[in-house]
């Protein structure tokens, strides 16, 4: 993702959302060497722009750990669902959900694709100014976004 595209997002304030997601891209493996977890907050407003809200990455999490992360970003963001990749991990992915966030609505997802064929239709996304970025969020535009 080009830097440029992300400052030239950036805004204060968003518009009223109609459905904001908390998006979770689980590590394969726990540890000090172990990927981060990915832990994005997003919106998509009334006109149909995309609003990232918040980044709660963070590495070095047992799976109880990012869950409650994303647990809490849930409930900060009144957020209207959970949704997690499933290839690493399957069914325990949303289980260990459902322990930190027992009445979040909760929707699995399954690559198919590699990350940069993924990544794709949200860089043209961004090409066109239809992702904004509230404020500073560090971890965003050093990797991909999950999911």
């Amino acid at each position: 993702m080009r830097r440029d595209w992300i400052e030239r997002s950036r805004v204060r304030e968003w518009p009223h959302l109609r459905r904001v997601v908390v998006a979770v891209d689980p590590p394969a493996s726990v540890g000090a060497s172990a990927d981060a977890c990915g832990i994005v907050v997003a919106g998509i407003s009334d006109g149909g722009d995309a609003y990232v809200l918040a980044d709660r990455s963070a590495r070095g999490l047992t799976p109880l750990g990012w869950a409650r992360r994303a647990a809490a970003a849930y409930e900060e963001f009144a957020a209207d669902a959970i949704v997690a990749e499933a290839n690493q991990g399957g069914a325990m992915v949303g289980e260990v959900i459902r322990q930190a966030a027992p009445h979040a609505a909760i929707r699995l997802v399954h690559a198919l694709r590699d990350k940069r064929t993924r990544a794709a239709p949200a860089a043209a996304l961004y090409e066109r100014g239809l992702v904004h970025h509230a404020g500073h969020l560090p971890g965003i535009g050093r990797s991909a976004l999950p999911i």
